[in-house]
């Protein structure tokens, strides 16, 4: 029997706690975990700054606004941690310009550079 689109959908948009995004930091990513995969975004922690640096999705995995996700939880982090953004991965970059403008952001540093707190 095939499942509807309906459902599809639900699982999609209400996930379960299986696959919610995770704070991994030991790994300096946010993550969500499918069918033994991870989705996630990885970071930099820098004096005054959170460098977000590179986001990655499993083929199989994209298109369910997964890479929205862990960005959304690294956002979330350098606001709760009262640091800036900085936005070095270009997906991030993006998402930044085009649904989180009035977020208070520092130029892409580069992450080798940055003294590490």
């Amino acid at each position: 029997m095939r499942k509807s689109n309906y459902l599809v959908n639900c699982k999609q948009n209400h996930p379960t706690m299986e696959n919610e995004v995770r704070h991994n930091p030991e790994a300096a990513r946010f993550e969500i975990e499918i069918d033994g995969q991870f989705a996630y975004a990885e970071y930099v922690i820098c004096d005054d700054c959170v460098a977000i640096t590179h986001t990655f999705v499993p083929r199989q995995l994209r298109g369910r606004r997964l890479a929205e996700r862990v960005v959304e939880a690294a956002i979330e982090f350098a606001k709760k941690t009262k640091k800036k953004l900085s936005p070095v991965c270009p997906y991030v970059q993006t998402y930044v310009e085009r649904y989180k403008p009035d977020i208070e952001v520092v130029a892409p540093i580069e992450p080798s550079t940055c003294k590490i707190s």
